[in-house]
């Protein structure tokens, strides 16, 4: 079995991480690394075994994993998935001892929970989560790549950013697990409401289907504590979702700016134009040329 050398795969020892984008059109053999990694499914799915175990991780899944897991991969869905995938030294996060004692659970996550045990952990980010990671591994892309000034501690940053929100993620769910026996039946229709926007949000959604078929709430409650829990209205919080994808879709491609409209779910191109030039403060085109 191959490992993979940190010397072959971080070739700065001065900075000892590296990200990389990749699709997954062919499999990759069983192997094991000297650093950590973890990965991102941002498009797509595709078959991943670790330690003798097959699973399908989709879109808005993440792996983090420590050097003693073996791990490959096999193409699916046509061989459309892609990833953006880090590679890590421990001294790249450099963080203290004492900034260890007063974050538990960062260290619970990255160093000992799945370490000590598993050595692993599966992720699955939807909504405002996944786009903060997805925002946030992208601007690490873009550092890495361009290298300006300042990148490296760009980088670090970015980096504890998002092991943060995955920590607050994974806290979230042993919260959830312990007390989904305590949520109200109106709470639990509320947060399915939300899971089938996020799934959906490209398709035609009317605040009142959602209100009564998904949540079985009136347009009235359901919109004061969409609110509450979200921070926007529903209309705000669909199209924010749907300005992410096209952000997206402007700079993973050449898509023609009607088309990316269309496939983020917008139905008017004029409408799109303006709510994103209104949001971004520049057009569609103008943001893939300054971005790219």
């Amino acid at each position: 079995m191959k490992t993979l050398l940190a010397k072959d795969w971080i070739k700065d020892r001065k900075l000892p991480f590296r990200i990389t984008k990749n699709r997954i059109s062919t499999g990759y053999e069983t192997h094991k690394h000297e650093f950590f990694e973890l990965f991102y499914v941002s498009e797509g799915k595709f078959q991943h075994n670790l330690n003798g175990v097959d699973r399908v991780v989709t879109k808005g899944d993440i792996v983090l994993m420590n050097p003693s897991n073996k791990h490959s991969f096999l193409p699916a869905d046509n061989g459309n998935a892609e990833t953006v995938q880090l590679y890590f030294m421990p001294s790249f996060l450099d963080v203290s001892a004492k900034l260890l004692k007063k974050n538990r659970g960062f260290v619970e996550l990255v160093y000992m929970e799945p370490f000590y045990g598993e050595g692993f952990k599966y992720f699955h980010v939807s909504g405002m989560n996944e786009m903060k990671i997805r925002s946030l591994l992208f601007e690490m892309l873009y550092e890495f790549e361009k290298k300006p000034n300042g990148f490296e501690l760009a980088v670090k940053t970015k980096l504890m950013d998002m092991l943060i929100t995955l920590v607050r993620v994974y806290e979230a769910g042993k919260e959830k697990s312990s007390s989904v026996a305590r949520l109200s039946k109106k709470a639990q229709a509320i947060s399915d409401s939300l899971s089938y926007i996020d799934a959906h949000y490209k398709e035609p959604l009317k605040l009142e289907d959602i209100s009564l078929n998904k949540a079985g709430l009136t347009k009235e409650y359901y919109c004061t504590v969409f609110k509450k829990i979200t921070g926007r209205t529903f209309t705000e919080y669909v199209t924010h979702l749907r300005l992410e994808e096209a952000k997206r879709l402007l700079l993973a491609g050449n898509l023609l700016v009607t088309d990316i409209c269309y496939d983020s779910g917008f139905n008017d191109l004029s409408h799109f134009t303006r709510t994103f030039k209104s949001e971004t403060g520049v057009s569609p085109l103008e943001y893939r040329k300054k971005n790219k």
